[in-house]
């Protein structure tokens, strides 16, 4: 064989083996290709993973909240009842004396009752219908006054600061029997105290009151006159 037909075999066996190599090259970058995008879904898998995980401990943790807070809203729940209960009763037991004060005031005949709505808090006097004369207004209103303290001196746990001053409601507005139960029934309230009485009660009068109570310790000495400012209320003009 000539040197020439050698050489023509050699680059021909160069030529295949160039291309085989090119073939090789080229499935290499494929596959690593194939490996880049393998590790990326990898990466992709753990992120998810990963995520799924937090998802699933967050979920968790919300549920544990979810049944605390559960707890707790049922705790609530019974103690806004309870609340409720409480306020209801403390409402009708506000009615019931104030229909008390009001029988010790005007008599046995005369109804009368609290009627509340949201924060409006009416009360009523009834003798065969609602009654709404000049006098009734003024008894009315008294003896939610004397009801307020009477419940705070009831009650320990009232917000009324157990001080009432009523300004000379007149004999005259009031009949004189009226006029005078309003006075034994403090007088009523003070005595059934079983120490000193809680609260304090000033009236000023322009007429007198019934005779037992016109003595000491009932009577303000001196007496107030509002001809000078040291004889009035407080040694004051107001």
């Amino acid at each position: 064989m000539s040197l020439f037909v050698e050489l023509q075999n050699r680059e021909k066996e160069e030529a295949a083996s160039k291309a085989q190599l090119d073939k090789i090259e080229k499935v290499h970058l494929s596959n690593i290709q194939r490996a880049s995008r393998l590790t990326k879904l990898v990466d992709t898998a753990n992120i998810l993973k990963n995520n799924l995980v937090q998802a699933l401990d967050s979920k968790e943790k919300n549920e544990q909240s979810i049944k605390l807070f559960s707890g707790e809203k049922d705790k609530l729940d019974k103690n806004l009842d309870t609340e409720k209960s409480v306020h209801k009763k403390r409402m009708h037991n506000f009615s019931e004396l104030y229909r008390f004060v009001v029988k010790e005031l005007l008599g046995e005949e005369i109804d009368s009752g609290v009627n509340w709505h949201g924060k409006s808090i009416t009360p009523f006097l009834n003798y065969h219908g609602r009654l709404d004369s000049a006098a009734l207004e003024t008894v009315r209103l008294l003896a939610f006054d004397l009801t307020a303290l009477a419940d705070a001196y009831i009650r320990d746990d009232a917000y009324h600061p157990r001080f009432l001053m009523h300004d000379s409601p007149r004999e005259a507005d009031l009949s004189v029997h009226i006029y005078h139960s309003l006075f034994r029934l403090i007088n009523r309230l003070e005595s059934e105290a079983k120490t000193n009485p809680p609260f304090q009660y000033i009236i000023t009068t322009t007429e007198p009151p019934p005779q037992e109570l016109q003595t000491d310790p009932w009577l303000l000495e001196p007496v107030l006159r509002t001809t000078e400012a040291k004889h009035r209320f407080l040694g004051v003009d107001l």
